[in-house]
């Protein structure tokens, strides 16, 4: 599997980090924003940390017009994370609801008539 762009395994969680950049001029004391993606596999991790990229490159030319704090960054950061993993599980949802036929138990009428013949 391919390495995924700013993405670290911290334990069993998956963790985004990125140093801010210099010409965002609103550095943290480390000169790094990370953000845990509270995802366990590297597929899901690879997704959200795609979608906090392209979040953090709006982010960080806000922080450049000095009109975004690094810690706000991280909020609206930390956001992005939750609204993916919600879309991630909503297309989980629906595929399973697709899959299941929309709950349709298939069989169903035949064992109703074999329970009625006996």
């Amino acid at each position: 599997m391919p390495m995924i762009a700013h993405v670290f395994r911290r334990g069993a969680v998956c963790a985004w980090r990125r140093r801010v950049p210099v010409r965002s001029g609103n550095a943290t004391k480390a000169g790094y924003i990370q953000v845990s993606l509270h995802a366990h596999d590297p597929a899901t991790a690879r997704v959200i940390g795609a979608a906090l990229h392209a979040t953090s490159e709006r982010a960080f030319d806000l922080m450049a017009a000095s009109r975004l704090t690094a810690e706000q960054a991280r909020t609206w950061l930390d956001h992005a994370v939750k609204t993916e993993l919600d879309a991630i599980n909503n297309r989980r949802l629906a595929e399973h609801d697709d899959i299941s036929g929309g709950g349709y138990a298939p069989g169903a009428s035949a064992d109703r008539f074999a329970q009625g013949s006996r």
